[in-house]
């Protein structure tokens, strides 16, 4: 079983490769706003995305989460019996280029974790990025959303940090 966000297609239902400046322009996007609105962002497009173990650091400016699947019974001639199971990751990397300038840049990995021999517990993960352009699509319009309901707070709490610096600026007396 494939996790998939929605409007994703499933692994049976391959999807082309894209090439890699097609892969990069898909991968990253410029906000005109500060670095704190795009991180809160990319946090609450994963929530709504229903990654879980979403973990983030603002001082490197990254965020990842993952999606969670069931895991499937297989057999195996060697290790007996044994679990697989696929989920996806996602990583942000977030960076303020100048003020008012953040660039956002996001890998999707699709992971297939092997647990060998469950009495031995023998365990490997292999990831691969997602070279597909849907699910990356797809997440930054979550992102784009969330960007746009918060840019006009941001705006409003300019103001008014602008408006009370000068409210507390003494007028100069040109007398003397």
């Amino acid at each position: 079983m494939v996790v998939c966000l929605p409007g994703q297609v499933t692994a049976r239902e391959k999807l082309p490769e894209l090439s890699a400046s097609e892969l990069a322009a898909v991968q990253s996007r410029t906000y005109p706003v500060s670095d704190k609105v795009v991180f809160s962002s990319a946090v609450a497009a994963l929530q709504s995305a229903g990654y879980l173990g979403i973990e983030a650091s603002k001082d490197a400016g990254t965020i990842s989460g993952h999606t969670d699947a069931k895991s499937k019974l297989m057999f195996n001639i060697f290790w007996g019996l044994g679990k697989k199971k696929y989920t996806q990751t996602a990583q942000f990397l977030v960076e303020e280029m100048q003020p008012g300038q953040t660039t956002l840049r996001l890998n999707l990995f699709l992971n297939e974790s092997k647990t060998r021999s469950i009495i031995f517990g023998n365990k490997a993960t292999d990831a691969m990025l997602i070279r597909q352009g849907e699910p990356y699509v797809a997440l930054m319009q979550l992102v784009d959303a969330e960007v746009a309901k918060r840019k006009p707070l941001e705006t409003k709490a300019d103001a008014a940090m602008e408006s009370s610096d000068t409210a507390g600026t003494p007028a100069s007396d040109p007398e003397g």
